[in-house]
């Protein structure tokens, strides 16, 4: 009689142990799935919408205050703003050609509160940008007659960024999936390349003859002046500005996370 109720009272203590060892596994899973439903984040950048640019970032949770974030942003091709081509020494510009560049950054995120992704945060960046302008100019020149005449070219811009600083940030989280990420001042420097080509589409013109004149208009524009190297070859004019400047940043972006 004893023995049988020794066997009786070992298996009701291990369907206790059963059972505290299913709750356990049940409390880990959900704690689990609670924190990777915040190990990713996909965002969608809104202040570059208005002017064409699709901003799209990535955000992965590294522990339990600190994410990385990657990014990428393309400006849509589209016609060169007024403000450049109305410039007075840009006359008879066609806008027949566009404008479009990229952008992509790296970050690094530190988190003050007690959870990563969510509240106020301050991020070490990277960045890289690139922009091109391509468009139809018209040129006066004057030959040996006195006599002035159109020359027709064919004219690229290229400006490139590579950029280094921090960012203050909050984040917000609704339900745990919806973000509202503001990154509110960010400040850094940045190394600068403006770059530009003008080929004449008439033989008879020599682009040598325009080298001293751009060289002297170029070297009044502060920042770059100093700078200025100006190469000519007979039908090509190459300008090349290298220069360092701040970088500023801000924006608003809302997300998914996963």
């Amino acid at each position: 009689v004893t023995f049988s109720h020794d066997v009786v009272l070992t298996i009701n203590t291990n369907k206790h142990h059963m059972k505290i060892l299913k709750t356990t596994v049940l409390a880990l899973i959900i704690g689990s799935a609670g924190l990777q439903a915040q190990d990713h984040n996909v965002k969608l950048g809104l202040g570059g919408l208005a002017f064409k640019k699709i901003n799209l970032s990535y955000e992965r949770g590294i522990s339990k205050s600190t994410t990385a974030q990657l990014h990428f942003g393309y400006l849509l091709p589209r016609e060169i703003p007024s403000v450049v081509v109305e410039s007075e020494d840009l006359q008879g510009v066609n806008l027949e050609n566009r404008l479009n560049g990229i952008s992509i950054a790296g970050e690094y995120r530190f988190y003050t509160g007690k959870e990563a992704m969510k509240g106020f945060y301050i991020g070490p960046y990277i960045k890289y940008t690139n922009y091109t302008m391509k468009f139809g100019a018209t040129y006066t020149d004057t030959d040996f007659t006195g006599m002035t005449f159109d020359v027709p070219a064919q004219a690229s811009l290229g400006f490139n960024t590579v950029a280094f600083g921090a960012q203050l940030g909050v984040q917000w989280m609704i339900n745990d999936r919806i973000s509202i990420d503001w990154h509110f001042l960010g400040f850094g420097g940045a190394r600068n390349s403006l770059n530009g080509d003008v080929i004449s589409l008439v033989p008879e013109t020599d682009m040598r003859d325009f080298q001293e004149d751009v060289e002297s208009d170029l070297s009044d524009i502060p920042v770059i002046g100093n700078n200025v190297k100006v190469d000519a070859t007979s039908n090509q004019l190459t300008v090349k500005a290298p220069f360092w400047g701040a970088d500023l940043r801000s924006g608003i972006s809302i997300g998914i996370a996963f």
